[in-house]
């Protein structure tokens, strides 16, 4: 059975939204990064181009009316995008975790549990210059912990 065009199909409405993805060269046959963009727009919305100046600038990637930068590109060094879409683009889950002496442990099935924590240091740039700033990152095999919620709320 054969559905009828409604009056709301619109063939010539700009498309929305966009996704993309980047793979790290560990993931690749050839072991070289990948970034794949799909800004989802018509061919008429945006161009593509490269820049280049004498002071050091090359890039080459999309462009949208009127404005003067690359959005969505890449150089020798690095590849840069966006997203506009309403795609889910996080996944929780619930894991329970205990802390036993001075360690945190997370249940992976019963009567098993794994330790979920490692140090790690990261530089930020402060207004007299760097700094290193160290910090504990508690991870499951899921993920990095985002947040935390107590057994009674």
């Amino acid at each position: 059975m054969s559905v009828p065009p409604s009056a709301d199909d619109d063939d010539t409405e700009e498309p929305r939204g966009s996704n993309g993805i980047a793979i790290a060269p560990s993931n690749t046959a050839a072991h070289h990064a990948l970034l794949l963009i799909n800004p989802h727009t018509s061919f008429f919305f945006r161009s593509e181009l490269q820049m280049a100046s004498d002071e050091g600038l090359n890039a080459y990637g999309a462009v949208t009316w009127g404005q003067f930068f690359v959005y969505q590109g890449f150089n020798d060094r690095a590849g840069w995008m966006h997203t506009s879409s309403g795609v889910n683009a996080i996944t929780e889950y619930l894991e329970t975790v205990e802390k036993k002496g001075d360690k945190f442990y997370y249940k992976v099935r019963a009567g098993r549990s794994t330790s979920n924590h490692a140090s790690d240091r990261d530089s930020l740039q402060i207004l007299s210059g760097m700094a290193e700033k160290k910090f504990t990152v508690y991870h499951t095999h899921h993920g990095p912990i985002i947040a935390s919620k107590t057994a009674s709320g």
